[in-house]
């Protein structure tokens, strides 16, 4: 999965990304990390598990199920009123254009990419699908490597 971030990060022309895990009783954990700041690192390890706000980024994507992409994390009204997550990724970041790319299973969301950019310059809506497609991919490994374990589980591996 690492990988496949990096591939997105490229694609993208982004200085750092996170591959998120969701679920829907703990929130959202960053599960893997490419370049990120050391101080948005930290922050996300003190933080393990956690939900977010349906106006963040990320909350919007859970009920959206959609890329979303912000232009300017810094100019919309969340981080103004000091959201945590926002004030993490603006600050000790230095985030300042971002986008969430949903990994939905049949089950539902069960992560997410995020590509953050540290100068102002939205995503291109090539890059995001072509992005998007790599996080269907990203699901696919996920379910598949899940079957994997509990055919072996069955039979006692």
């Amino acid at each position: 999965m690492s990988a496949v971030l990096g591939y997105a990060l490229e694609l993208c022309d982004a200085q750092f990304g996170i591959l998120f895990a969701y679920s829907s009783v703990k929130g959202f954990k960053a599960t893997y990390i490419k370049e990120i700041p050391l101080a948005f690192q930290t922050w996300l390890t003190e933080q393990d598990w956690f939900h977010v706000s349906p106006n963040t980024g990320l909350g919007r994507m859970v009920s959206d199920k959609d890329i979303i992409n912000i232009a300017n994390v810094r100019m919309e009204e969340i981080y103004r009123h000091g959201d945590p997550l926002r004030d993490a990724t603006a600050n000790l970041g230095g985030a300042r254009s971002f986008t969430a790319i949903p990994m939905v299973s049949k089950e539902g969301l069960i992560g997410a990419f995020t590509i953050y950019r540290q100068q102002l310059r939205p995503f291109e809506e090539k890059s995001l699908l072509i992005a998007r497609i790599f996080a269907d991919q990203s699901v696919i490994a996920i379910e598949n490597a899940r079957l994997v374990s509990e055919a072996r589980s069955a039979k006692g591996e």
